[in-house]
């Protein structure tokens, strides 16, 4: 192909010169002899490489030296070997691979900053260490450097130059369609079929007079097994489970812009939105089919998965008593009626299933009013159907009279039972087996277990699967309004905000913050003035307590405390060792939403609504009540938990061990940002350290802040974790 002048005065190729640092590891002589040859050549052929090698001890140390080398480089290339992968994990024996480990977190932290960052590029001197790539860069253009082309290609980037240039665009080509009709026109051939390869005209509009059969589908979208699910992390997430068909087709009209999930074990799952009070939910929805065992196991699949904050059950059930065709039940507790001992006669030794409190009490307070009736757009029923809050029974079996020996069975020992159905007790031991999920069981009555048949001839199946959703979707509407209440930033009464998440790799629990402002620093001394007002706009979970040595031993393998006990605070750990945890957690749990919180939100998460010295007002005296300082803890760590907590639910905030945050360490305020972010800009290496440790009243107050080298490990210095919604 020639290049025209054109195309060679556009595409000219001249290389531009750039700035290149080697992050590897030292795995052998042969492999640290190969790297400094890979540098030396670029440096040969006009690159301004630069590897430790060069170096023999910087003046300013050489963590500082490695972030200089990192922030000024133009592009970063990544030796990636096991020994790396290992040592940029954390994963090495202790005091090893130090300079892998800390690169490691340095690169980890750019790409956090910016997505799109294509600084990185990862190296491998052989197929097999393809296997070796770090994680946060498998999705990067590798070069396996064992031949000369590939070595081309990686020269042709760093100097901004293409090895194949595009063609300019050429002039449109005019294809004639094939057997066109020369007689074809508007006026003759309008709406005529025509039998070739052309676009055929629009024809005249047909009217429509039978609409009996038109069905409103919203149009949905699949994502296949090898996709990954994407999540609009500002939505707070529910999943509603159903049985039947039906009960699935009244839950999915509520949701709109659905998309079909399958998960990896082949369950197919709606994923949509749903819209009220102005604000918004992602929902899950399934059909698990009936029975209590099947419920159990589907439930706990979906919550694995797609760890919602609400789950509901919503479906339809036989009435026992007190109730007409139509209305709806919330069950304030399902028995597992079949249950018990079978010997001469059964013995009913009940079983019990619990909705969440929270939960049940805001339906309880949507049944008092008429709210719920706008779900139902212009149809609102007449009468209207009524709400209950009561027992519901469960079992394995279709109850379909009134004479039945299972129906006396329910009478006679389970008496305050409105209804029956067969998935309740299997979706709340689910969902009792986790806690960070709040769950309800809500039923519309479709028969009154005689005449089932004709009930469900006459379309009540559909009428309850209506009416149990329109209310399902009233409590998910209330329910965002009071577990992420984003509205004030001095909350006294907090107990709302005790939401909390529980890891499954570690069980770390974690507390929902909501989001707010707050007055940050305070005049007590200088390095927390000016005081200033901070905007945290997005609500976010904060470790419970402080990371525990059981904790750290799980993720890492290893305990570097010096007080040694599984529910201590772990501690002896840098901010470099932090990091290293975090990002073995987030690998772990295959996620990104694990970190240190920034100073901003450390500060905000302690003071829990308050603008005192300390999060539970200025007498001092009480400090004892809710912290280990030098007056109490005898110079040593104590067990996580035992003091009391602040409003927000958060232990040993104050006292205990001093906690690393994400901040570099500045003289005061001035420049800070304001809207809740980590303050990594500046000069000083030194990072920051809250809480106040075992240490003085003054150090345990809420605006209290130190500074450390990040390589310090101290007896009194662990931290906590944040995880992003």
């Amino acid at each position: 192909m020639s290049i025209s002048i054109e195309q060679e005065t556009q595409y000219n190729n001249t290389p531009r010169s750039s700035k290149v640092f080697i992050s590897y590891s030292h795995d052998s002589p042969k492999h640290k002899e190969r790297v400094l040859k890979l540098s030396n050549r670029l440096r040969s052929e006009g690159i301004d490489c630069n590897i430790d090698q060069y170096e023999i001890s910087p003046p300013e140390g050489w963590p500082r030296w490695m972030i200089k080398q990192i922030e000024e480089a133009d592009y970063v290339l990544v030796v990636c070997t096991e020994k790396y992968e290992k040592r940029f994990k954390g994963k090495d024996e202790v005091g090893k691979g130090l300079g892998s480990n800390f690169e490691g977190f340095v690169i980890t932290q750019e790409l956090y900053e910016e997505a799109k960052n294509t600084q990185f590029i990862p190296i491998i001197f052989s197929s097999e260490d393809s296997n070796n790539i770090p994680i946060i860069l498998k999705s990067a253009t590798r070069y396996n450097l064992n031949t000369e082309e590939v070595y081309k290609e990686l020269y042709a980037r760093l100097t901004d130059q293409r090895i194949i240039i595009k063609p300019d665009l050429g002039k449109l080509k005019q294809i004639l369609p094939k057997n066109l009709s020369p007689c074809l026109s508007t006026q003759d051939k309008k709406g005529t079929l025509v039998e070739n390869s052309q676009k055929p005209l629009i024809g005249e509009l047909k009217k429509i007079t039978d609409v009996s059969h038109v069905v409103d589908t919203p149009i949905t979208n699949t994502i296949s097994l090898t996709q990954t699910i994407t999540n609009n992390e500002d939505l707070p997430r529910a999943a509603i489970f159903t049985a039947l068909p039906v009960e699935y087709r009244a839950v999915r009209k509520h949701l709109r812009c659905l998309k079909e999930i399958l998960h990896p074990q082949g369950a197919i799952y709606e994923q949509g939105i749903f819209s009220s009070n102005d604000q918004e939910w992602e929902v899950v929805i399934a059909q698990v089919g009936p029975g209590n065992e099947q419920a159990a196991l589907e439930v706990e699949r979906a919550i694995q998965y797609f760890n919602p904050r609400i789950i509901l059950f919503v479906g339809v059930a036989g009435g026992v008593k007190d109730v007409k065709l139509g209305d709806v039940v919330v069950a304030s507790q399902v028995y597992a009626y079949e249950s018990g001992k079978a010997g001469n006669t059964f013995e009913p030794r009940p079983q019990l299933g619990l909705p969440n409190y929270r939960l049940l009490n805001r339906a309880i307070a949507e049944a008092r009013k008429d709210d719920w009736l706008q779900h139902f757009g212009e149809l609102i029923p007449d009468p209207h159907p009524n709400v209950f809050i009561k027992p519901i029974a469960a079992g394995g079996k279709v109850i379909s009279s009134t004479s039945s020996e299972l129906y006396k069975l329910i009478k006679s020992n389970y008496g305050d039972t409105l209804a029956v159905e067969m998935e309740g007790y299997g979706f709340l031991k689910a969902a009792y087996a986790n806690s960070q999920v709040d769950a309800l069981v809500i039923r519309g009555i479709s028969d009154l277990i005689n005449d089932k048949k004709k009930a469900d001839k006459a379309g009540f199946q559909e009428i309850a699967s209506r009416n149990a959703s329109a209310f399902a979707f009233e409590v998910l509407a209330k329910s965002y309004i009071e577990s992420l209440d984003l509205a004030q930033p001095k909350v006294r009464n907090v107990s709302n905000f005790h939401k909390t998440f529980i890891s499954s790799s570690t069980g770390m629990e974690f507390v929902l913050i909501p989001a707010g402002e707050f007055m940050m620093g305070s005049e007590e001394k200088a390095n927390e003035e000016p005081i200033h007002k901070v905007k945290i706009k997005k609500p976010f979970y904060l470790g419970k307590y402080p990371v525990t040595q059981k904790q750290w031993e799980t993720i890492m393998g290893s305990n570097p405390s010096i007080f040694k006990g599984e529910n201590l605070p772990v501690q002896g750990v840098s901010w470099y060792n932090a990091q290293a945890f975090i990002d073995k957690f987030n690998e772990k749990e295959h996620t990104y939403k694990y970190r240190l919180a920034s100073e901003v939100e450390w500060e905000y998460a302690c003071r829990a609504g308050t603008e005192t010295r300390f999060s539970f007002g200025d007498d001092e005296s009480k400090l004892n009540e809710y912290a280990w300082y030098d007056e109490n803890s005898g110079g040593v760590t104590h067990p996580v938990g035992q003091k009391k907590p602040n409003l927000w639910g958060l232990y040993d905030m104050n006292g205990n061990v001093w906690e690393w945050v994400r901040d570099k360490y500045h003289d005061n305020y001035n420049s800070a940002p304001s809207d809740g972010s980590a303050w990594e800009e500046g000069d000083n290496f030194k990072r920051v350290r809250r809480g106040g440790g075992w240490s003085g009243k003054n150090r345990c107050r809420s605006a209290s802040r130190y500074d450390d080298e990040p390589d310090v490990r101290y007896d009194v210095l662990g931290f906590r974790v944040l995880r992003t919604l």
